[in-house]
């Protein structure tokens, strides 16, 4: 912890705390401990202390994917409401920061684990009205700051996962648009 304080942008103190966990882990998994009583959590924690600090550090966004990762492999049966929760908590950080790429990028990690749960098309009306709500919250973030390249690329990527959407037929109907897809 030291160290980590000293440098918390060193890739070998993060991977070596990976490989601790991994290890743990496994032992917390054969003696039946619960996601609560788990060194994970405790981890996710140290992460949020980390975040007040600087909430852009992608070393430790990168390693509380990691920890996600092992809460999905080592504590499956808490996992998904793990993951709705962490879905809000993106919603925090990217609130506080526009321009915190790291929480969009950790947020379309979620997103593509929450589709996949669910059995969401990403070419579907359930996808689409998924993200409305985020791409109101894009909307937002370019009109705070049009050259801040991180809710571009969040964008980019909602476009690029949700293509193709085929418009079928469109018609003009007592003043509204109505799309067929």
């Amino acid at each position: 912890m030291k160290c980590m304080m000293k440098n918390p942008k060193s890739y070998v103190l993060w991977y070596h705390r990976i490989w601790c966990l991994g290890l743990a882990s496994e032992i917390e998994k054969e003696t039946g401990k619960t996601l609560a009583e788990s060194l994970l959590t405790q981890e996710i924690q140290l992460c949020n202390m980390f975040f007040e600090k600087d909430d852009r550090n992608f070393h430790c966004w990168n390693y509380r994917l990691t920890i996600f990762k092992m809460i999905y492999q080592y504590f499956e049966t808490n996992f998904w409401d793990f993951l709705n929760k962490e879905l809000a908590f993106t919603i925090s950080m990217i609130s506080k920061n526009f321009s915190n790429f790291s929480a969009w990028h950790y947020r379309s990690k979620l997103i593509a684990l929450h589709f996949d749960k669910n059995n969401i098309n990403w070419n579907s009306l359930t996808a689409l009205e998924f993200f409305k709500k985020d791409l109101e919250f894009i909307t937002n973030a370019i009109n705070t700051d049009p050259k801040d390249q991180s809710p571009w690329n969040y964008h980019l990527w909602i476009v690029n996962n949700l293509i193709p959407i085929y418009v079928r037929k469109a018609e003009v109907k007592d003043g509204s648009v109505i799309i067929e897809l």
